[in-house]
């Protein structure tokens, strides 16, 4: 039987050389994944106050913003301290205090995903595909939507509540208890996490852990894996530059850093500088990396390729997913996979070439570096049904109302934002396509203010918006639930950054006449920008047609109320906006359609409103 980590019944601890060993104690049980069955109302209310104080005290294990505010002030402080060999080092001696040894860690199967977007939809992809093996399934991600326990998945659904606070209380019991030790350190709150989602899928024996890379991969704290089953690394763009450098090849170093010896790993195709750095980071780990072929060169023609998540660039998150698998399954279980090779003068083989060119685009498939581009197979049932029935709430998401459609999508840098006005305009052409009557469009809108540049939300004139309206990152106006509260940044900040966002996105969507300025802020860092990101667009006209200089731009001190406005007064499940001043449009439409993006906490505070268990159940 597989050798895992047991619940540690009792607390004891023996010091040597100021390192901290608790004992195994193995328990051959499952936790229930539910509340159990016929738990009173006394009891509910019980277990949902003993939530919110297990997280009030994980939140504690956040950096406060005077803390952070001091180390600003220091050139390169806040940057030393998040990415180093001490990241690494410093979670493999968290697990240690816990019990939780390297053989631990290496009897886990573990797929370890890194990139900079759509990470979480190629776990996602994977966790679907597995189950539908049989595999039970762990995976670890970040951030979370609705409650932190979304963050530790078992078997496709998030651990419960009481599960997630029996599983704090005793992975901090120990911690806290081996601290003076270790100068008094504590893991910060995603390591607390990760450290608990790794103590339950050890518990659980699960079959197979996708791990989510936070953030890099190199110094990331889920880099202390040493035999991975495989590794995949998604699309690379700008992101994080101040932690990762400020150009592609400089990311790139980083991402590929989750590569190990003699463990196959897989990419995407990827602007050639990024590509050049992966192919020497393999050379250098001992390893090899294969560039994914686009999914329509499988055995699947239109009709039957169907993905549970919706926009074009899913089809390049299904096809890493699908390698990932495939390899994954051939390593562990032994899969059979019948590989493909059509006849050059094959209808289809035509149609995939054209196809392969559309999915590689700018990007290089590294052949001219000697990688290899992996073989497409005939997918096997299990492939297409798992990609099919894929749910991953908060990625090009779609939620209808009688007389509201909201788009939900939690893009955040140039090439993502690009992809969501393609899916937003997709969809929602074929909704008007479909309805009858008037339709109004609405932006709702917030953004990190230092990741602003006006390329990146220009292409937000193609959708040719009625209005926008944007708010800070906080569900209401006076408390935000505890999930959703960050000690490290304060509200009087964060409703200046959303005004300041405000203010720079209205310069594009609504750029006046007299000045042309799109610039924002001076105050705002300059940070060297991508060159595939930047969207020439000089002229008044878009594709999707003249600039909307009438475009009604309002800012609103949260997202309830922010959301309440943008349905404006359409959707009854939502408290009536006190500011009824809606665009004139929207008085007489039928339709109220409405994209929420820049940002997947916001879209996680919408979700909240609208429907809460469409995140968690």
């Amino acid at each position: 039987m597989k050798r895992f980590l047991g619940l540690v019944q009792q607390y004891s601890a023996c010091i040597y050389s100021r390192r901290l060993i608790a004992p195994h104690i193995t328990r051959h049980c499952q936790f229930t994944m539910a509340a159990e069955p016929g738990m009173s109302t006394t009891d509910m209310s019980k277990l949902k106050k003993r939530y919110q104080e297990t997280v009030k005290k994980l939140n504690k294990l956040q950096s406060p913003s005077e803390e952070l505010e001091k180390l600003r002030k220091v050139e390169g402080a806040i940057v030393s301290r998040m990415v180093g060999p001490h990241c690494v080092k410093s979670m493999q001696q968290f697990l240690e205090r816990c019990g939780i040894t390297m053989e631990d860690i290496n009897s886990l199967s573990i797929i370890h995903v890194a990139g900079t977007k759509g990470k979480g939809s190629v776990c996602a992809f994977c966790e679907k595909i597995l189950q539908k093996y049989g595999l039970k399934t762990g995976l670890l991600i970040s951030p979370h939507l609705i409650e932190v326990r979304e963050r530790i998945r078992i078997d496709g659904k998030p651990v419960d509540q009481k599960t997630f606070c029996d599983y704090f209380d005793r992975v901090f019991r120990l911690l806290d208890g081996s601290k003076d030790a270790f100068e008094g350190e504590m893991p910060a709150y995603n390591r607390m996490v990760a450290v608990m989602g790794l103590f339950i899928c050890l518990e659980e024996e699960v079959d197979v852990l996708i791990l989510e890379v936070g953030c890099g991969g190199e110094y990331d704290y889920t880099n202390f894996i040493q035999q991975p089953v495989v590794t995949g690394i998604t699309s690379l763009g700008m992101d994080h530059v101040k932690s990762l450098g400020d150009t592609l090849a400089k990311i790139a170093w980083h991402k590929a850093g989750i590569f190990k010896p003699g463990k196959p790993a897989f990419t995407v195709p990827q602007p050639r500088e990024a590509m050049q750095v992966i192919s020497e980071r393999s050379v250098q780990i001992k390893t090899t990396v294969e560039c994914v072929p686009s999914i329509e060169r499988y055995n699947l023609d239109e009709t039957s390729l169907q993905l549970g998540l919706h926009g074009r660039y899913q089809y390049t998150n299904a096809a890493l997913a699908v390698q990932l698998c495939q390899k994954f399954l051939e390593e562990t279980k032994k899969e059979k996979f019948t590989y493909l090779e059509p006849a050059e003068d094959d209808a289809d083989t035509k149609r995939m070439k054209m196809a392969e060119a559309n999915f590689t685009s700018d990007n290089s498939t590294g052949a001219d570096l000697g990688m290899v581009t992996s073989h497409p197979f005939i997918l096997p049932e299990n492939f297409i049904t798992g990609l099919r029935e894929c749910y991953w709430p908060g990625r090009s998401q779609t939620i209808q109302r009688e007389r509201v459609t909201y788009y939900l999508d939690g893009a955040h840098t140039a090439r993502s934002l690009q992809a969501c006005v393609d899916w937003f305009i997709e969809a929602s052409g074929e909704e008007d396509r479909n309805s009858k009557g008037r339709t109004a469009k609405i932006l709702l809108f917030n953004l990190k203010v230092e990741k602003y540049k006006p390329a990146m939300v220009k292409p937000l004139l193609n959708c040719n918006f009625d209005a926008a309206v944007f708010c800070p990152n906080y569900l209401y106006e006076k408390e935000n639930p505890e999930d959703l509260t960050y000690r490290y940044k304060t509200r009087e900040t964060e409703l200046v950054k959303s005004k300041d966002v405000k203010q720079m996105v209205e310069s594009v969507l609504c750029p006046s006449p007299s000045t042309g300025d799109e610039a924002g802020p001076s105050s705002l860092d300059e940070e060297e920008q991508d060159p595939v990101d930047a969207i020439a667009m000089d002229s008044s006209e878009t594709e999707g047609g003249p600039v909307v200089a009438h475009t009604k731009c309002v800012w609103m001190p949260s997202i309830s109320t922010a959301l309440s406005w943008a349905a404006c007064g359409k959707d009854p499940s939502l408290e009536p906006s006190s500011d009824t001043d809606y665009p004139e449009i929207a008085e007489g439409a039928d339709r109220i359609q409405v994209l929420v993006t820049g940002s997947l906490y916001l879209v996680g505070g919408v979700l909240q409103l609208i429907d809460p268990e469409l995140v968690v159940k």
